[in-house]
């Protein structure tokens, strides 16, 4: 089964993923980033929201900020 749902929009995963754990065991979450690094914010985000290991979101948008970083 493929889902559609709008991948810059938290709201609307964290409300598919609700929907999914309904009826599946979530273990985890992953996301493929290639050139958008916002990906892998957004899976540290959907995974303190489900309580699930997962990167720490606030750590990933430093280490994306060229400005932090210098």
């Amino acid at each position: 089964e493929a889902i559609r749902v709008d991948t810059g929009n938290l709201d609307a995963l964290i409300g598919e993923c609700s929907r999914l754990r309904a009826t599946n065991d979530i273990a985890g979450i992953t996301g493929l980033a290639g050139d958008d690094e916002s990906v892998s914010t957004t899976v540290g985000k959907l995974c303190r929201h489900f309580d699930l290991p997962g990167p720490d979101p606030a750590s990933i948008e430093g280490c994306c900020d060229k400005f932090t970083q210098r």
